[in-house]
């Protein structure tokens, strides 16, 4: 049997064309920063400095600089993508927040094309049009029975993140449903 927590292959995806791609990413870091009521207005800032916000993020949604993204994954916490755990602390103290380096936890699989949202909404009953789900929003859902995490970079490109246990299986099917929109 194969190890299912291995990482996607990079070619599992061989059917791609102009409708749909999808392809394995491979971010450096993931780390998350969970802070307590108490700090949250100092660690909002330090975020906000960092990814030169003007405001608080709510939940869901994110902000990039350069390679790296911020997330606001929920009330009391921050998912960071390509930043160092040393650097995402900066200067919070422990007793402001809790670093946690989770980058062995999930794969990512880039989701691109004019049918992205129809592809999406095969299994997942959210209103992804731009209006409804902008650029720049995080959605925390299930698809195929699985939790995952969706980033809607652009118009056509959504980064969905599945827990590393789960990545093939998910990747397997998510190729069987795009077949159709992959044909000729």
């Amino acid at each position: 049997m194969a190890d299912q927590s291995a990482p996607i292959e990079d070619g599992c995806f061989d059917r791609n064309n102009a409708k749909l791609s999808l392809s394995v990413e491979h971010p450096d870091h993931l780390v998350q920063i969970g802070f307590w009521p108490q700090s949250a207005a100092k660690v909002h800032k330090a975020v906000a400095t960092r990814f030169k916000s003007k405001k608080t993020m709510p939940p869901g949604q994110f902000v990039s600089k350069g390679e790296a993204l911020c997330i606001r994954s929920a009330f009391d916490a921050y998912l960071l993508i390509n930043v160092d755990p040393v650097a995402a602390r900066g200067d919070l103290s422990p007793d402001a927040c809790a670093v946690t380096d989770l980058s062995h936890s999930r794969a990512a699989i880039a989701i691109v094309g004019p049918a992205v949202e129809r592809f999406l909404n095969c299994d997942i009953a959210i209103d992804f049009s731009l209006e409804a789900c902008p650029v720049g929003s995080a959605v925390q859902t299930s698809m195929h029975h699985i939790p995952v995490l969706l980033l809607r970079h652009a118009p056509e490109r959504f980064v969905l993140y599945v827990y590393r246990s789960y990545a093939r299986d998910l990747a397997g099917w998510m190729a069987d449903m795009a077949s159709p929109f992959q044909a000729g």
